[in-house]
């Protein structure tokens, strides 16, 4: 069982213990593939789940609206905040920053958020529970 039609060009050399050099032998063996498909069918499987772990994330539908809540909060003013949030960009002129509620009525402006904080929420189909 080949894991891509891709051309493999790349080595990677790693160290292992006996115990561990014949339990992986004896996997790759039950699995009807070499050490190397399987070693590399693992690692690729893992390096997968960990990186899914990191960028999906499942909540409740109380977790959620708490997030969504978090982030729609107007934001604590500060000197700090005020002084990052009027020095200009090094990107250029700063934009005008709307939201939905803008939209929707001019009376009650929405506080703008900080930079670096553009974290996408789930649509609400994602939720869970």
């Amino acid at each position: 069982m080949p894991i891509s039609t891709a051309r493999r060009t790349r080595r990677i050399d790693l160290r292992a213990t006996p115990r561990q050099e014949t339990l992986i032998q004896q996997a790759a063996s039950q699995t009807d593939r070499s050490v190397s498909e399987f070693i590399l069918s693992s690692a690729t499987l893992e390096a997968e789940r960990v990186l899914a772990d990191r960028r999906w994330f499942s909540v409740t539908s109380e977790q959620f609206d708490a997030i969504e809540a978090a982030l729609d909060a107007p934001l604590e003013e500060t000197s700090r905040f005020a002084r990052l949030w009027n020095r200009p960009s090094p990107s250029g002129p700063a934009s005008t920053l709307t939201t939905n509620r803008e939209h929707r009525s001019s009376r009650v402006p929405a506080a703008p958020r900080p930079p670096g904080r553009h974290g996408r929420i789930p649509q609400r189909g994602r939720r869970t529970g």
